[in-house]
């Protein structure tokens, strides 16, 4: 079950990075000599659903998002959405005649990059109306298909953003050294083979998982400015994988509407007075204590 699980996590993330520590931890506390917990590593996957209600469907994402979930994460009763799930879910929803409009309801860290694009694209092209209701969290992957449905609503407490990529490489030469160990990577190119544990990680390589980096962040950067009718400059400015309370959002222009508890006098101010969405002048400073910059760690590429 531990390869399968490495395998897993040998794709490209968008999500934020507490949250798949935590996610990590929970698939390898499994124990793989449990004949139960065995049977469901590579068993299938659930479908899901929509519920209609007064015209409305409501497509659930929650949790770790991924092309596919491996039923070993539902087994656990980790929440998880799979891409090709909601897809199919958008797809129903739009043959169905007793349906409207789309409202997704949102709650989850974010996920791999598999799937995302693909899905935010799906979404943009809808030909019903559609909806985000965010739910507490929208981060990272799960921002990026929020931002190209119609409008988009959270709840006050609600954490939104994480725009923005980041790659961990570990590099264990150093603890194959002190073992005794001698790593040889033989390859038919360059970059073939790269990020092998126990081979030391060079400049080069770095160059080019930074390549990449840049490569998905100016992605997921123009899909956000694209679905929420921002300019590159706007975007920029929020593209630092920090994320923000819903009032600060929809000052932004991430969101269009706090649902809940109204907000207190001052705040309600200053979001009338800056969302770049509205006619208003936008302020396209840097948001406060935030910098411009990639965070380069080591291993996984995430955002």
């Amino acid at each position: 079950m531990k390869p399968n699980i490495t395998s897993l996590f040998g794709s490209l993330w968008a999500m934020a990075p507490a949250h798949i520590e935590g996610f990590a931890h929970a698939l390898y506390s499994i124990d793989t000599t449990d004949p139960i917990a065995g049977s469901f590593i590579d068993a299938g996957h659930a479908e899901v659903l929509y519920e209609v209600e007064a015209g409305k469907a409501y497509i659930p994402i929650t949790g770790v998002i991924m092309k596919s979930v491996p039923a070993a994460v539902r087994w656990l009763g980790m929440p998880a959405t799979s891409t090709l799930e909601v897809s199919a879910a958008i797809d129903a929803a739009e043959r169905d005649p007793e349906v409207h409009e789309l409202i997704f309801v949102i709650d989850s860290p974010g996920g791999t990059v598999a799937g995302v694009q693909a899905l935010a694209d799906q979404i943009k092209n809808v030909t019903k109306p559609t909806a985000s209701a965010i739910s507490d969290m929208a981060a990272s992957a799960a921002y990026w298909i929020a931002s190209q449905t119609d409008t988009i609503e959270a709840n006050a407490t609600a954490q939104i953003g994480s725009i923005g990529v980041y790659s961990v490489m570990l590099d264990t030469s150093a603890a194959y050294a002190e073992a005794g160990i001698t790593v040889h990577v033989v390859s038919s190119g360059q970059h073939k083979g790269s990020g092998v544990d126990g081979a030391p990680i060079s400049s080069e390589e770095i160059n080019e998982e930074q390549r990449m980096i840049d490569q998905l962040s100016s992605m997921f950067a123009a899909t956000v400015a694209s679905g929420r009718n921002l300019t590159a400059a706007q975007v920029a400015t929020l593209a630092t994988g920090q994320m923000w309370l819903a009032g600060d959002a929809l000052a932004y222009g991430l969101i269009d509407e706090i649902y809940g508890p109204t907000l207190p006098d001052n705040k309600q101010a200053k979001v009338e007075g800056m969302n770049p969405r509205s006619e208003e002048p936008v302020d396209e400073e840097t948001p406060e204590g935030e910098e411009q910059e990639t965070e380069q760690d080591d291993d996984k590429v995430e955002a």
